[in-house]
């Protein structure tokens, strides 16, 4: 374990700076309508397919902070969505459906690995991630930048 302290302590130090530099970085508003979609994708891409796990049995831990991130830029996008987004309810309605699905392979704060839920709980998840990315693409298109003259 005394090995290990180096590496846990240049972890701590990375971790710190970067929430530092976090809080001056800066997001085109441009792209935000995009985001909302890419997140929740590469939670399928990398998380659910176990591309990114490394053995550490997080992919549910990280799609369901994926879906937080999600839900983040959806509340930013809320007042241009509302009124230009009819589906807007069922879209709240499919992210619900989707946390309820990831929580499903949770046990307090530990989580299941994807390999180890059951065929009904993989079905669910994935069912609930595809019908939320449907919901999320038209966003991108609702919040692009129109010319007006």
């Amino acid at each position: 374990m005394a090995s290990l302290a180096p590496f846990a302590d240049q972890l701590l130090k990375d971790t710190q700076s970067l929430q530092s530099q976090f809080a001056d970085a800066q997001v085109d508003p441009r792209d935000l309508g995009l985001r909302t979609h890419e997140i929740l994708e590469d939670a399928l891409r990398f998380e659910l397919t176990g591309k990114t796990d490394e053995g550490s049995a997080s992919m549910l831990a990280s799609a369901a902070a994926d879906l937080d991130g999600t839900r983040m830029v959806l509340g930013v996008l809320r007042p241009v969505l509302q009124g230009r987004y009819a589906d807007l309810p069922a879209l709240d309605a499919s992210l619900n459906r989707l946390q309820k699905a990831l929580d499903a392979g949770r046990t307090g704060a530990a989580w299941k690995s994807v390999n180890d839920l059951s065929t009904a709980q993989r079905e669910a998840v994935n069912g609930a991630l595809g019908d939320a990315l449907e919901r999320l693409a038209p966003i991108a298109v609702i919040c692009d930048s129109r010319r007006t003259s």
